[in-house]
């Protein structure tokens, strides 16, 4: 194995560890995580030292920032939990972004990783869906109850739009306003899908005990009318379970996460074998 192969065979390994353990438990761990960066770190300074060049550790600290930049974008979002954000910037350190004139390997998988990113969140909510039937078409009607104004407004779009095909004669054209006739009615459904999958599939009763570090909660938590949680707060403190366990609070509802890990692994293998998403449909 060259020098250069490293990075890329223990960032696999970690990524097929990761996305098990984010299968099983919802979450990544810390130590595994700043175990990655401990080595990321290790492996660029050694690199630096030998070869007696900086470039090594700019490269590291290139890839880091980028990672760190969609991370806290995605987090902040309420797309990715904090462990999620936490692998991506140690990924960054351990691959780098190499400065030369070529797109990086990085770039590649940034572009990789939204991708299959957004498909393995759709994917695992048709899913989540389909096992929970029942509570999924009672929430979904409720929602389409609640949003039938909007439901109107993307349909009366589709219709404008169809019509105006009709009158024009260039086939590019039509082609466009066919397709954004389709966009009115499609993000409506995406809409009320992804909202009707959340509420029945995604939120979880738990026990204190059953809390952990950056769990969501869907709604506040007080005990006698103070305010021990808010549901715009960043996830769960140590100090705010702590605080529930402590109350004796018998359960909190929470926001499950979906396992986006198993995505990243998809992401690196492809970007490794044929590059970005993009390039491959070029």
């Amino acid at each position: 194995m060259s020098v250069e192969s490293l990075p890329l065979a223990v960032a696999l390994c970690f990524l097929l560890i990761a996305s098990l353990i984010d299968f099983k438990t919802r979450e990544v761990p810390d130590t595994l995580n700043f175990g990655l960066l401990s080595f990321a770190i290790g492996y660029r300074l050694i690199l630096s030292l030998v070869t007696m060049d900086y470039m090594p550790l700019v490269e590291g600290a290139a890839g880091f920032i980028a990672f760190f930049i969609l991370a806290l974008i995605m987090f902040y979002a309420g797309q990715w939990g904090g462990g999620d954000s936490k692998m991506l910037m140690a990924l960054g350190a351990l691959v780098g972004i190499p400065i030369v004139l070529d797109i990086p390997l990085l770039l590649h998988f940034i572009v990789n990783v939204v991708f299959f990113g957004a498909l393995w969140g759709f994917l695992f909510a048709i899913v989540k869906a389909l096992l929970n039937r029942k509570e999924f078409n009672k929430e979904f009607k409720k929602i389409f109850h609640k949003t039938k104004v909007m439901f109107f407004i993307a349909m009366a779009i589709f219709i404008a739009l169809i019509v105006v095909v009709f009158i024009i004669e260039e086939p590019l054209l039509k082609l466009f306003f066919i397709l954004l006739a389709i966009m009115a009615p499609l993000m409506y459904s995406l809409f009320a899908f992804t909202h009707a999958v959340e509420k029945s599939c995604m939120h979880v009763w738990l026990k204190p005990n059953k809390l952990t570090l950056g769990d969501w909660i869907v709604k506040d938590i007080k005990h006698k009318g103070k305010l021990i949680a808010s549901k715009k707060d960043l996830g769960l403190t140590e100090e705010q379970i702590a605080k529930i366990k402590k109350l004796k609070i018998k359960k909190v509802l929470v926001k499950e996460g979906i396992p986006f890990v198993p995505s990243f692994f998809i992401a690196f293998v492809v970007t490794i074998c044929a590059g970005s998403f993009i390039s491959i449909v070029l």
